[in-house]
């Protein structure tokens, strides 16, 4: 599972800087990783339909998210392990998301299918700075 974790930030770093990169100054956003494991009788389909549903409801709340779903492709291989990270543009759309999803109860629904569907080792909250931007 470490491996997992080392390339996920790496790859969330990379993919962060295309989403809130702004080409004249550095940029840095909150997300939150999970890091698990889809338990037995599911499938990823079940992950990308829970990631679905968080989309959704985002979308009636007026949230301003993305969501990434990270899978080893080398190394140590666990078909069952990934990591779901959402990444929003602010902190304040991050507490928003948080409370419309969680506290508000928009997310009742969504979350009880992600419990059954995954067992997770991980969750952190970090942020993610863009240094620079290429593209």
């Amino acid at each position: 599972m470490k491996i997992i974790k080392y390339i996920s930030v790496l790859i969330i770093t990379l993919l962060s800087v295309n989403l809130f990169a702004q080409n004249t100054s550095s940029t840095t956003v909150p997300a939150e990783a999970w890091f698990c494991e889809i338990n037995e009788g599911f499938s990823m389909d079940d992950i990308r339909a829970v990631s679905k549903g968080v989309e959704e409801s985002g979308k009636k709340t007026g949230l301003k998210s993305s969501q990434f779903i990270f899978t080893t492709f080398m190394g140590p291989m666990n078909q069952n392990a990934f990591v779901l990270m959402t990444v929003w543009p602010s902190f304040d759309d991050m507490g928003k998301g948080f409370q419309d999803f969680f506290t508000n109860g928009t997310g009742d629904k969504i979350y009880a299918d992600w419990l059954e569907a995954t067992t997770c080792s991980q969750r952190n909250l970090l942020t993610v700075e863009n240094t620079y931007n290429n593209e």
